[in-house]
């Protein structure tokens, strides 16, 4: 079993976003319990360049 953190970094999720700081502790939450479990934790931080319109 494996647990994908997708684009959490600064920018994609700051305090616009709803809920954040119960956000930011569940997903705290999730990835301390997969490392306490030995479940391995990738981390993927896209970068998305927008084409021309």
């Amino acid at each position: 079993m494996k647990l994908i953190v997708i684009d959490i970094q600064k920018g994609i999720t700051d305090e616009r976003l709803y809920n954040f700081d119960g956000f930011i502790k569940n997903v705290t939450s999730i990835i301390y319990a997969a490392r306490k479990n030995d479940v391995e934790v990738i981390y993927d931080v896209s970068a998305i360049k927008l084409l021309p319109t």
